[in-house]
């Protein structure tokens, strides 16, 4: 004979109950997963633009979204009052380009958006554009030194200085140290002084790939100045050789 189970059993009624339970989460997991995906910064979907304007037009929007005037007024005071800010934070500020620097471009767009960013008046810009060179950084042929230098030279402080020399400078004659080692040579001697300081600092990050022939000479070319950001420079090189050494 069939063995029954009656459908109305206190045993049944908790199946039941558990059953409609679980079915019912179904749904809502797949809200909260399609929710999760929705939530995923537009940031992150890389862009393309049909000119350097439109470009540089549309950071200019996504940095304005995320204006901060008390922030920028402390940066300000921070660097001595020699530059305007929008208030973006570093961390923000990489967020927010993040999709723009996305899409691959070739040595020619990429300076001529560079350009664009760096004349624009808000400290950000620079800030940015440093790091559009570094996303790219690979593109850069040795010609590309010169332009560097420009952007040394113009807004400069050691904010800006620093990281193009390190990141950018750096990461140029890395790949192309014998055409450009007598040119860094010649910045140590340049009569600009964050000039010689981006000499200084340029291989700052090449570990034990640092050509130290090259540091010593430019350190004990620099020695005798009263410069504060030169006598700094020279320290910082020596010590961050001095880990790998």
């Amino acid at each position: 004979s069939e063995c029954t189970i009656s459908c109305d059993t206190p045993f049944m009624r908790r199946v039941r109950l558990a059953c409609s339970s679980s079915l019912a989460e179904v749904p809502l997991k797949r809200r909260k997963l399609a929710s999760t995906s929705s939530s995923v910064s537009s940031s992150s979907v890389p862009r393309t633009f049909a000119s350097t304007a439109a470009f540089v037009d549309a950071i200019r929007d996504a940095l304005e979204a995320e204006r901060d005037a008390s922030y920028a007024e402390g940066a300000s005071r921070y660097m001595r009052n020699q530059f305007t800010f929008f208030g973006v934070r570093s961390a923000e500020r990489t967020r927010v380009c993040r999709s723009f620097f996305a899409v691959r471009v070739d040595e020619t767009t990429l300076w001529q958006r560079v350009e664009a960013m760096w004349a624009q008046p808000e400290r950000e810009w620079q800030h940015a554009s440093i790091e559009y060179l570094r996303t790219h950084v690979g593109v850069l042929s040795s010609s590309s030194l010169s332009r560097v230098r420009s952007c040394i030279v113009d807004k400069s402080w050691w904010d800006s200085v620093d990281g193009l020399a390190s990141w950018i400078v750096g990461g140029i004659v890395r790949t192309h140290r014998a055409e450009l080692r007598e040119e860094m040579r010649a910045w140590s001697r340049d009569e600009n002084m964050w000039v010689r300081r981006a000499a200084l600092l340029h291989q700052l990050r090449y570990k034990e790939e640092t050509d130290d022939e090259l540091l010593f000479e430019m350190c004990r070319s620099c020695a005798e100045e009263s410069e504060f950001f030169i006598r700094k420079a020279i320290g910082w090189a020596l010590r961050e050789f001095s880990k790998t050494d």
